[in-house]
């Protein structure tokens, strides 16, 4: 489970500070809450917030990080595709394609 202090930070990076939409995200059911966090992520470096989210978590959990910007590509495989960017998808379908010719 994720500490109060980690989802200030979170509300904070992904919401602007926003609690109360921070609040709404977390009580949607899950397909608004994917359509919440795609609309506040859309201009974000997610790759930065990943590696400072991994490291917060290791601080407050006392363990290592769990993954590196490096690194983050492994995740994919814990990915649902739907739940992929259309962007994102488009340019893994091209890097396939390209790949298998």
């Amino acid at each position: 489970m994720i500490g109060t202090s980690m989802k200030s930070w979170s509300a904070s990076e992904v919401f602007d500070g926003n609690q109360e939409d921070f609040a709404n995200y977390r009580k949607a059911d899950a397909s608004t809450s994917k359509t919440l966090w795609r609309a506040q992520t859309q201009g974000k470096k997610l790759s930065r917030f990943a590696e400072e989210f991994y490291r917060r978590l290791a601080d407050e959990t006392g363990k290592g990080m769990l993954s590196r910007k490096g690194e983050l590509h492994s995740l994919v495989a814990e990915c649902d595709p739907g739940d992929l960017n259309g962007e994102v998808r488009e340019k893994l379908d091209a890097l396939l394609c390209l790949l298998k010719s």
